[in-house]
């Protein structure tokens, strides 16, 4: 004679339990996301490949907020502006070349990648340590008086 074990319902997971995995598992596939193959911190997530470096209407940025020797980056706008020189600004795409990220700082002459550590020139943007190996791209600029716009 065998005994058949008394049947249980099958659990049922609430909504409430369903949309807080929902949200355990998008959270998980970002993190993933901006972490990357390559080794080393993800101090910023990559830019879009669809992004450009400019939008519809044109930023300005004073030029009492450019430093001499650094720079400002506009994240937002993903353009980097420096002062190589006093007097002298210049414009870039503030996307790395390596692998999309937005640069992170402008110091002693070199626009920095805090995602893996290239570094650039604050002159002409030209690559000074990889792992990137093309240059950023130019941005035009217009300075009249006390503001720099950019196109």
């Amino acid at each position: 004679m065998t005994q058949n074990a008394p049947t249980e319902p099958a659990p049922t997971a609430t909504r409430r339990q369903v949309l807080a995995a929902t949200g355990v598992v998008v959270a998980a596939a970002a993190a993933t996301a901006a972490c990357g193959s390559s080794a080393g911190s993800s101090a910023s997530a990559p830019a879009s490949s669809a992004s450009t470096a400019t939008s519809a209407a044109p930023a300005t940025v004073g030029t009492s907020s450019v430093p001499v020797g650094g720079g400002v980056v506009l994240a937002e706008r993903k353009i980097v502006v420096t002062q190589p020189v006093a007097g002298q600004f210049k414009a870039f795409s503030a996307v790395c070349t390596h692998q999309g990220c937005v640069v992170s700082s402008i110091a002693d002459g070199k626009i920095n990648c805090a995602c893996h550590g290239s570094m650039f020139s604050a002159a002409d943007g030209s690559v000074q340590r990889g792992p990137a190996t093309s240059s950023l791209a130019p941005v035009n600029l217009t300075v009249s008086g006390d503001q720099i716009t950019l196109a």
